[in-house]
C-alpha cells in the first residue's frame, strides 16, 4: 500500500522535480490532502493521482484499494488537485465509484461536443458533402442536374443555417413558395431532393439524425387556372398603390411584365437599361436558367423610376437598402387581400393574368411565349433562331394601353378589343 504520509507539496517545488531514472518511476505525496501523489516518470512527465477506498466501510467486506488519475502538472496545480482527491474521496464514501462518475462525465462531455459539431453543421457544408460524395450512383443527367438545383435553390436560403436547426415548417415554408411561383412540380422534386440528402447524410455519419426523416411530401397539386377579372385587376392595382413602397410597386409590376415572383423581386438596377427600355434577366435568376431580354412598356419604366436609390446595394425591391431583395411575401399578400377585397387568388395568378389578356388582345402565341421566357419547343426551338424583339416590344406597349384601360378608366368606359380585331 502506497504511503500516505508526505509533505506540503507546492506548485514551485513540483516544478523542480527531476525526471526519474530510465525504466522508472517515483511519487511524491502531499501532506495537505492524504491519497493525493504526484508521480513523475523517467521521461519527466508529471501526473497526479489519488488513492483512496471502494466501497466505503459498511457497504461491502471486499475493500479494495484504487487509484485514479487527476491529470498532469502543472495543467493543474497544487490546489485543484486537493479540490478534486478532496471530490473523489467524498463520492467514495457516499457508495458512489468515482471511476464510474468520471467516465459519466466524459461520456456527457462528447456528446454535449457532439451536439456542438452537430448545432453548427450547416446544411450548406452538408450538401456539398452530398454533391462531393452522394450522387456517383445516380444517372448521369441527374448527376449534373442536382448541383445546379441545390445551389440554385436551397443553398441561397439554408446555406448558413446550422442543419439541426432546420425545421419541418422551413420545409413546408419552401415548398409553399415554390407552389406559390406556379411550380408545384419543383416542389415535389425539392422534397425528394431534401429527404435524400438528410437520408445520406445519416447514413454516412455525417449527421445522427436527418431533420427531414417525417417531411411529408407536399401533396399532389392540380394546375391552378385562377385569373383576375378586369374588376379584380382594378382592385389589386389600386390595393397596391396603397401599400406603398415596395411591395405595392412590386405587384403592380408583376402584372404589367408577367415575370415570376423572385424574378422581380430580385431585379437589380443593372440590369435594367432606362434608355433603352429594357430589362436584361441573367440566366441565373430565371427558370429556364436561360438569358432572357424583355422590352418595358412606359408604365414599367415609370414604376422603377419612382423607386428609390440606395447606395449599399443593388437590388431595387429592399427593405434592407439594396443589400437583399425582398421576402415574406405572404404578409403582403394578406394585407392586398385586405385593401383589394379580391380573395383566392396568388401573385402568380397575376402572370397567368397577363398571359390570358396578352391573347385576348391579340398577340401572337409565339410572342406570348417568348415573352413569359417559354423557349420555342420541338422542331422551331431548333431551326427559328428568330428573337422576335420587335414583335415582343409592340405586344408589351398593347398590353400596357390595354392595361391603362382597365385600371386607369370606370369599368363602363372600357372597350374591349377581340383578338380579331386586333389582328
Amino acid at each position: 500500500m502506497p504511503k500516505k504520509a508526505g509533505t506540503m507539496l507546492t506548485d514551485a517545488g513540483l516544478r523542480k522535480l527531476k525526471r526519474a531514472e530510465p525504466g522508472k518511476r517515483y511519487e511524491r505525496f502531499d501532506a495537505g490532502q492524504p491519497g493525493l501523489a504526484l508521480r513523475v516518470g523517467d521521461g519527466g512527465t508529471k501526473t497526479w493521482c489519488t488513492y483512496f477506498f471502494f466501497p466505503p466501510p459498511g457497504v461491502s467486506e471486499k475493500r479494495r484499494h484504487v487509484r485514479m488519475t487527476l491529470g498532469n502538472f502543472p495543467a493543474i496545480g497544487v490546489a485543484e488537485a486537493r479540490r478534486r482527491a478532496s471530490d473523489i474521496k467524498e463520492q467514495a464514501k457516499a457508495g458512489v465509484d468515482p471511476r464510474l462518475a468520471v467516465e459519466a462525465g466524459r461520456l456527457a462531455a462528447r456528446e454535449a461536443a457532439q451536439a456542438e459539431v452537430e448545432r453548427f453543421r450547416t446544411f450548406g457544408v452538408i450538401a456539398e458533402e452530398y454533391i462531393k460524395r452522394g450522387l456517383r450512383d445516380l444517372a448521369d443527367r441527374t448527376r449534373r442536374e442536382i448541383p445546379a438545383v441545390i445551389r440554385k435553390r436551397l443553398l441561397p436560403i439554408w446555406g448558413d443555417r446550422p442543419i439541426a436547426s432546420l425545421t419541418l415548417r422551413d420545409a413546408n415554408r419552401l415548398f409553399d413558395g415554390l407552389i406559390e411561383d406556379g411550380s408545384p412540380m419543383a416542389a415535389l422534386n425539392t422534397y425528394k431532393l431534401i429527404k435524400r440528402i438528410g437520408r445520406w447524410a445519416e447514413e454516412v455519419g455525417e449527421i445522427e439524425n436527418s431533420p427531414f426523416a417525417k417531411l411529408k411530401p407536399p401533396g399532389e397539386y392540380r394546375a391552378r387556372d385562377r385569373i383576375l377579372d378586369h374588376d379584380e385587376i382594378r382592385a389589386v392595382w389600386e390595393a397596391a398603390g396603397a401599400a406603398g413602397f415596395p411591395f405595392g410597386p412590386f405587384v403592380r409590376l408583376l402584372l404589367v411584365t408577367g415575370a415570376r415572383r423572385n424574378e422581380v423581386a430580385q431585379m437589380r438596377r443593372g440590369d435594367v437599361d432606362m434608355g433603352k427600355g429594357e430589362w436584361l434577366l441573367p440566366a441565373t435568376g430565371t427558370k429556364s436558367a436561360r438569358e432572357h431580354l424583355l422590352p418595358l412598356p412606359t408604365v414599367a419604366l415609370d414604376i422603377i423610376a419612382s423607386l428609390p436609390e440606395f447606395t449599399r446595394g443593388e437590388y431595387l425591391f429592399t427593405t434592407t437598402s439594396g443589400r437583399r431583395p425582398i421576402c415574406g411575401f405572404s404578409a403582403i399578400k394578406s394585407r392586398l387581400d385586405e385593401l383589394s377585397g379580391v380573395s383566392d387568388w396568388r401573385l402568380h395568378d397575376l402572370r397567368r393574368t397577363a398571359r390570358s389578356e396578352w391573347a385576348r388582345i391579340g398577340t401572337a402565341e409565339t410572342v406570348s411565349e417568348l415573352l413569359l421566357n417559354h423557349g420555342p419547343k420541338g422542331i422551331a426551338g431548333v431551326y427559328n433562331r428568330y428573337k422576335y424583339y420587335d414583335e415582343k416590344k409592340a405586344g408589351m406597349e398593347r398590353w400596357a394601353a390595354a392595361l391603362h384601360s382597365i385600371v386607369g378608366q370606370p369599368p363602363e368606359n372600357v372597350v374591349t378589343m377581340t383578338a380579331s380585331e386586333a389582328l
